[in-house]
């Protein structure tokens, strides 16, 4: 049914660009064409709150299907997008035929050669991984402005990470444009394809197991998650929830996270109170979904009745902290540790697997299995995930 909005749409959208490169923006033929364009889209818009249009292997893909216009898009309308750097574009409930207009003027613009458009009213994009850097690429970002080409850039993931993180923790203060905006470049990196899951290079932070193994969780929860099906608004929920699980860390002393060697018992007693105090910051503040207070209290529960916190009656967990979970265990078994070393992309695997149905969801790791763990392992020709410090 969207794809019924989306063949005529996309056509004119194509049509107006062509027509604004060789007339003036306001030509009727321009102006047809963002009518028509608009008109499909509020039609397509009214029946799923965001759809993503995604560009591959000269496809053009909505959901399961391919356009039928797929060739001619993607060599028209999504050809000029490819050498922005551009590979996906999502339009938003809300958009309206100005923001399509600007999103025309930007691709047509003589100054835009090869430059990434930025994020616009009710669009956003997904980047190729490797895609050429504009020049002022370098300076440091603004922490308060939108998420753009270098959404998942080292320093990016790390100033946004930390400026939510320490909010949160410090002032009660949930800075949901920001980590709405990373949450959002996740979902249309896993949604995108396999290449380009984790487009990132190396994260370096003193304290770097935090912000590492906080990313890698949330990209491969938010892959299961679209690998079992979730929609758009459940994958995002699900998506912040995890940048968000191990929100409570903050309040444990920086020497415990930090320790070289094993924790002695009362150190792991003050570590696994995190899932607490991580809920009972969460549940105090405006706008978080509600799903983070719960995997963050959830995420070290197992379906047997063991992990931490300790309960006194059965516990039946959520979804989205069983997949939080098996995102979790995953990355910190791959994570070197002062006491041994990051096991093996497979030793990793046979552990989640023998835990299949006794502490994990037999299903959910079938899945990943299937679906998500070769997408970083270790062969080279695959993005790997970053790799951090000790996990607790």
């Amino acid at each position: 049914m969207i794809a019924k909005y989306l063949n005529p749409a996309l056509k004119a959208l194509q049509t107006s660009m062509y027509a604004c490169a060789r007339y003036a923006p306001d030509h009727p033929v321009v102006e047809r064409g963002l009518t028509l364009a608009s008109e499909c889209l509020h039609e397509a818009l009214r029946l799923q709150p965001e759809i993503v249009v995604l560009c591959f292997e000269q496809k053009v893909v909505v959901g399961d299907s391919v356009l039928e216009a797929s060739g001619e898009l993607a060599s028209g309308l999504f050809g000029r997008m490819a050498e922005c750097g551009v590979e996906s574009i999502a339009f938003r409930r809300g958009l309206d035929r100005s923001a399509l207009a600007e999103f025309i003027r930007r691709l047509t613009a003589e100054d835009s050669d090869g430059e990434r458009p930025r994020p616009i009213p009710g669009i956003t994009f997904g980047y190729v991984a490797g895609a050429r850097e504009s020049e002022d690429d370098s300076q440091t970002p603004d922490p308060h402005s939108d998420l753009d080409a270098d959404a998942l850039s080292p320093a990016r993931v790390e100033q946004v990470l930390t400026g939510v993180l320490d909010s949160v923790a410090t002032s009660g203060r949930y800075d949901n444009r920001a980590l709405g905006d990373l949450v959002g470049t996740i979902c249309t990196s896993v949604t995108i394809h396999a290449g380009t899951l984790l487009p990132l290079a190396q994260l370096k932070r003193f304290d770097e197991y935090t912000y590492v193994h906080t990313l890698n969780v949330s990209v491969l929860a938010a892959a299961l998650g679209e690998a079992v099906g979730l929609k758009s608004g459940a994958l995002q929920d699900l998506t912040a929830a995890a940048l968000l699980h191990d929100i409570g860390k903050r309040e444990v002393p920086v020497e415990l996270l930090n320790k070289q060697g094993k924790l002695e018992n009362e150190e792991l007693d003050v570590v696994r109170l995190h899932p607490v105090n991580g809920a009972r910051l969460l549940f105090e503040i405006d706008e978080v979904p509600d799903l983070a207070p719960i995997v963050a209290y959830e995420h070290h529960l197992h379906l047997d009745g063991s992990g931490y916190p300790n309960r006194r009656r059965a516990w039946n967990l959520s979804l989205a902290s069983k997949v939080v979970q098996v995102a979790d265990v995953f990355d910190a078994l791959r994570t070197h540790r002062p006491y041994r070393a990051a096991l093996s992309h497979e030793q990793a695997i046979e552990i989640l697997a023998e835990g299949a149905g006794d502490r994990y969801d037999a299903d959910l790791i079938q899945v990943f299995i299937d679906r998500v763990a070769s997408l970083c392992s270790d062969d080279p020709s695959r993005v790997r995930l970053l790799r951090g410090g000790r996990a607790a």
